[in-house]
Protein backbone atom coordinates (compact mmCIF):
# COMPACT_ATOMS: atom_id res chain seq x y z
CA UNK A 1 0.00 0.00 0.00
CA UNK A 2 1.40 3.80 -1.08
CA UNK A 3 1.04 6.78 1.56
CA UNK A 4 -0.68 9.64 -0.06
CA UNK A 5 -4.20 9.55 -1.93
CA UNK A 6 -5.66 6.90 -3.84
CA UNK A 7 -4.98 6.52 -7.62
CA UNK A 8 -7.40 4.25 -8.73
CA UNK A 9 -10.97 2.39 -7.78
CA UNK A 10 -12.42 -0.48 -8.45
CA UNK A 11 -15.58 -2.17 -8.32
CA UNK A 12 -16.06 -4.85 -5.20
CA UNK A 13 -18.22 -7.58 -5.71
CA UNK A 14 -19.15 -9.05 -1.83
CA UNK A 15 -17.71 -13.08 -1.76
CA UNK A 16 -16.92 -15.41 0.60
CA UNK A 17 -13.52 -16.17 -1.05
CA UNK A 18 -11.86 -13.01 -3.56
CA UNK A 19 -9.36 -11.27 -1.27
CA UNK A 20 -8.34 -8.27 -3.23
CA UNK A 21 -5.16 -5.13 -2.63
CA UNK A 22 -6.05 -3.42 0.64
CA UNK A 23 -8.16 -0.52 0.26
CA UNK A 24 -7.20 2.96 1.21
CA UNK A 25 -11.09 3.71 1.17
CA UNK A 26 -14.68 2.22 0.72
CA UNK A 27 -17.55 4.10 -0.91
CA UNK A 28 -20.84 2.67 -0.35
CA UNK A 29 -23.76 3.79 -2.94
CA UNK A 30 -26.50 2.07 -1.25
CA UNK A 31 -26.59 1.93 2.58
CA UNK A 32 -27.02 -1.42 4.48
CA UNK A 33 -24.90 -3.98 6.31
CA UNK A 34 -21.11 -4.38 5.12
CA UNK A 35 -19.06 -7.52 6.36
CA UNK A 36 -15.55 -6.91 6.14
CA UNK A 37 -11.70 -8.46 6.52
CA UNK A 38 -9.91 -5.40 7.43
CA UNK A 39 -6.07 -5.23 6.22
CA UNK A 40 -4.94 -6.60 9.87
CA UNK A 41 -6.90 -9.96 9.07
CA UNK A 42 -9.77 -8.73 11.60
CA UNK A 43 -13.78 -9.30 10.70
CA UNK A 44 -16.18 -7.15 11.20
CA UNK A 45 -20.53 -6.87 10.27
CA UNK A 46 -20.87 -3.10 10.35
CA UNK A 47 -24.22 -2.58 10.45
CA UNK A 48 -26.36 0.10 8.88
CA UNK A 49 -23.64 1.97 7.18
CA UNK A 50 -25.32 4.96 5.20
CA UNK A 51 -23.92 6.31 1.68
CA UNK A 52 -20.57 7.43 1.67
CA UNK A 53 -16.82 6.95 1.84
CA UNK A 54 -15.24 5.51 4.62
CA UNK A 55 -11.59 5.94 5.12
CA UNK A 56 -10.68 1.93 6.16
CA UNK A 57 -8.60 -0.76 4.49
CA UNK A 58 -10.15 -3.87 3.63
CA UNK A 59 -9.15 -6.71 1.84
CA UNK A 60 -12.72 -8.50 1.59
CA UNK A 61 -15.83 -7.11 1.40
CA UNK A 62 -17.98 -10.75 2.23
CA UNK A 63 -20.97 -11.79 0.76
CA UNK A 64 -22.56 -13.03 4.03
CA UNK A 65 -24.50 -10.82 5.97
CA UNK A 66 -23.94 -8.01 3.31
CA UNK A 67 -26.70 -6.09 2.44
CA UNK A 68 -25.26 -2.39 1.29
CA UNK A 69 -24.48 -1.92 -2.78
CA UNK A 70 -22.54 -0.20 -5.16
CA UNK A 71 -19.73 -0.47 -3.03
CA UNK A 72 -16.20 1.28 -4.27
CA UNK A 73 -12.84 0.25 -3.50
CA UNK A 74 -10.41 3.53 -3.86
CA UNK A 75 -6.45 2.49 -3.79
Amino acid sequence: MHDGPAVGIKVIAPSDSNLFEATRAIYVGTGGDLNVQMFDGTTAIIPAMPTGMYPISVVKVLATSTTAAGIRGFY
